[in-house]
């Protein structure tokens, strides 16, 4: 009998030395799960190669599952620091999931974890408007607007040159910077970097190229010039823009008036066209001196695409 009983209790104290233990890390219950995931995990317990079964179930159609699993073997002590990616595709269906989680190994026992309140989203945080857009010219105190179209949001960064400027982050969908240009020393081409990532780990990023012109634009009229014309002549209009980079003045952005000498506004020059060459825009038009008073002025006024006036440029034209 005595002899009996000590098989028994033997045999239980094997069967209790023969279960093991999985202790999951990551994730924890409420996770945000994105495209690319990794299940960690401790095992404690093992004699054997033991097989991890990870599956992640939808909570609305039990009929939606995705399963991953891996062998691993233990060390000399018995334990398993294991970990296993789990990956979606941008077609998995979104919402709120659970995860199970079995081991099987060969005359061992396991605990069954299972992680609760898991949502999916694959979706990276996309971007709708932008200013400024790529290309633009800016100068003094630029704002930096983005709207983003993201519902689980986690964090936004912008920087210039790859270096943060003031109040750079932030974690609502309408992102508003403020970047100061005075801390450029020389004018040129700079990025914009914005970087946004939700709660799943989706990352979007977004580079803006402009060009710091703090240097206004001058003018110079070639034609008219001091000579008289006939009270019926058709007068060319000769004009060169020139900035320090190109394309920073627009055609648009050039206002060239006939006044009289009281500065009243007598007409629009028409325009004939433009031509680009390097960073000079040259300007042509007519003035049709019909009607004019036999002395008026030509003003000329330009804004090139960062905001820098040039300076007005006046020239009196006589009739004869």
């Amino acid at each position: 009998m005595f002899k009996s009983l000590l098989t028994f209790f033997v045999g239980l104290t094997a069967v209790a030395a023969m279960a093991g233990t999985i202790t999951v890390s990551s994730p924890t219950n409420g996770t945000f799960l994105g495209r690319t995931n990794t299940f960690r995990f401790t095992i404690t317990g093992s004699f054997a190669q033991a097989r991890v079964v990870v599956r992640v179930i939808s909570e609305t159609d039990s009929n939606r599952s995705f399963t991953f699993q891996q062998d691993f073997n233990p060390n000399v002590d018995r334990q398993i620091e294991g970990s296993i990616p789990i990956n979606f595709s941008e077609t998995t269906p979104e919402g709120q999931y659970r995860m199970e989680v079995r081991v099987t190994e060969p005359n061992n026992t396991y605990n069954q974890p299972n992680i609760t309140g898991l949502t999916v989203d694959v979706v990276q945080p996309r971007f709708r408007d932008t200013t400024p857009i790529s290309g633009a010219f800016v100068r003094g105190d630029v704002p930096i607007i983005v709207n983003l179209e993201e519902r689980n949001l986690e964090l936004w960064r912008v920087q210039v040159n790859s270096q943060d400027i003031p109040n750079n982050t932030g974690a609502t969908s309408n992102i508003n910077v403020l970047w100061s240009t005075g801390s450029i020393q020389t004018d040129g081409a700079q990025t914009i970097s914005i970087r946004v990532e939700d709660k799943a780990n989706n990352v979007s990023n977004r580079s803006v190229n402009v060009t710091v012109d703090r240097r206004a634009p001058s003018t110079t009229v070639l034609s008219p010039t001091s000579t008289r014309f006939r009270p019926s002549a058709t007068i060319p209009v000769l004009i060169n823009f020139v900035d320090q980079f190109q394309n920073s003045i627009l055609f648009q952005n050039v206002d060239v008036l006939v006044k009289d000498m009281s500065d009243r506004t007598l007409s629009r020059v028409a325009r004939l066209g433009t031509n680009q060459n390097g960073s000079t825009l040259q300007w042509t038009g007519r003035i049709r001196s019909r009607g004019l008073p036999r002395q008026f002025k030509l003003v000329v006024s330009a804004v090139d695409r960062a905001g820098n006036p040039a300076a007005t440029q006046t020239v009196i034209v006589n009739l004869r």
